[in-house]
């Protein structure tokens, strides 16, 4: 007979010693975080980055960054050896405890169809669909934006600008997260006439394809930028998530040869925050929406 010891389940914070198991998980879920992901992920988290063991050995992942009010979870993940014995269960009610202890009064996730019942035993609601464009897009011009000039930034300026429009786009600050992206690359940005900032964009490696995203800001200004990255990229690998609903960024998407990959399920648990949909265009992954 097997020990009780062989079938306990502890969970314990995920630490930089742990990203080696991170990243099996993340390549044979066929995910695209790199290590730099999971590094950004663990510094924004802190203790909200939590690892699973079942008997003594690794089992699973989660990571809740808390944004003030409202939290994020991502990153549930189990080891296919491993699946059905709760474990991502234990996982998804650690990080929800961990937020509410943290005050906040809203959590939120990207559910894939895999995950959506679990999330919805526990009280996430449905909120929109997100669908991941993928592919190698076409070698063509960027077309011209005449009304916004479009450069790469990391002015201080420019990067608070970035921030307030993601507030606004997304309803949770996530200035934390934006500023680490920008340290890693610098976003777009497109100017009006007068030289404010309308939109921004931030692109990223990943492990299979580079991510396009966040896009948020003035529609035009974000439809500009979204072309741009698009013909920067051309004949390499990329995904964009998008709003399912977004006919305009599904015309760009399959104007640039992108097909659909997947789709996921933004869902919310506690007190209702979603995106307003006329500045939110292209999110940042499932990671942290």
């Amino acid at each position: 007979m097997r020990s009780h010891a062989e079938h306990s389940l502890r969970i314990e914070r995920l630490g930089a010693d742990d990203l080696p198991f991170a990243l099996r998980l993340t390549r044979d879920n066929g995910w695209n975080q790199r290590a730099d992901d999971w590094r950004r992920l663990l510094a924004l988290a802190c203790a909200g980055a939590r690892l699973a063991r079942w008997g003594g050995r690794r089992a699973g992942t989660t990571v809740t960054c808390a944004f003030g009010p409202t939290a994020w979870i991502a990153m549930v993940l189990v080891a296919r050896s491993l699946r059905g014995r709760g474990i991502g269960q234990a996982l998804l009610a650690d990080g929800i405890r961990y937020a509410e202890q943290r005050g906040c009064r809203t959590l939120r996730l990207d559910a894939t169809p895999l995950g959506r019942p679990l999330y919805e035993k526990v009280g996430f609601r449905a909120q929109f669909e997100v669908r991941r464009w993928a592919g190698h897009p076409r070698r063509a011009a960027a077309g011209r934006a005449p009304e916004f000039a479009l450069a790469r930034t990391r002015a201080p300026a420019d990067l608070a600008a970035v921030c307030a429009l993601d507030r606004a786009a997304t309803r949770t600050d996530r200035a934390p997260l934006l500023r680490r992206l920008a340290s890693a690359s610098a976003p777009w940005v497109a100017r009006d006439c007068e030289g404010r900032v309308r939109a921004f964009l931030f692109t990223r490696p990943g492990r299979v394809a580079r991510q396009i995203g966040p896009v948020c800001g003035d529609a035009d200004a974000a439809r500009a930028l979204l072309r741009r990255a698009l013909a920067q990229w051309a004949g390499r690998p990329v995904f964009l998530d998008a709003p399912a609903n977004r006919a305009d960024l599904s015309r760009i998407a399959r104007a640039a040869g992108l097909d659909v990959a997947r789709d996921f399920l933004r869902m919310c648990r506690g007190r209702e925050v979603i995106e307003d949909s006329a500045l939110f265009h292209v999110s940042s992954g499932p990671e942290l929406g």
